[in-house]
């Protein structure tokens, strides 16, 4: 079934570093954020935009078991209002990315 169709029916969403994350923001469902405790994860969750989204309220975060419980137990619906004000969702990207490989095709 296609994500949105599913998104009504779900409680939580949890992944680790998946654009499902975002779409469920989108979609109002509560997100974490779970690296396992594997370092890659925590590593490159550190070093992308993840932190900005989980200090932002896009996401909670859980590392381990237990914290993933804790954060489902806590669960709340995202700031959707961050994603919004750092992130365009109007279906142009694929415009956007053209319009910047021209650009540098000039350059």
């Amino acid at each position: 079934d296609p994500l949105p169709e599913i998104f009504p029916k779900m409680r939580a969403v949890v992944a680790a570093h998946s654009t499902v994350l975002l779409e469920s923001v989108l979609a109002g469902v509560p997100t974490v954020y779970f690296t396992a405790g594997l370092p890659i994860f925590r590593v490159y969750g550190q070093q992308s935009e993840m932190v900005k989204q989980v200090e932002g309220g896009a996401h909670s975060f859980a590392d381990d078991v237990p914290s993933l419980v804790e954060a489902l137990r806590t669960r709340r619906p995202p700031e959707k209002d961050f994603m919004m004000h750092h992130y365009a969702f109007d279906g142009r990207s694929a415009e956007r990315l053209a319009e910047a490989v021209r650009h540098l095709v000039k350059a």
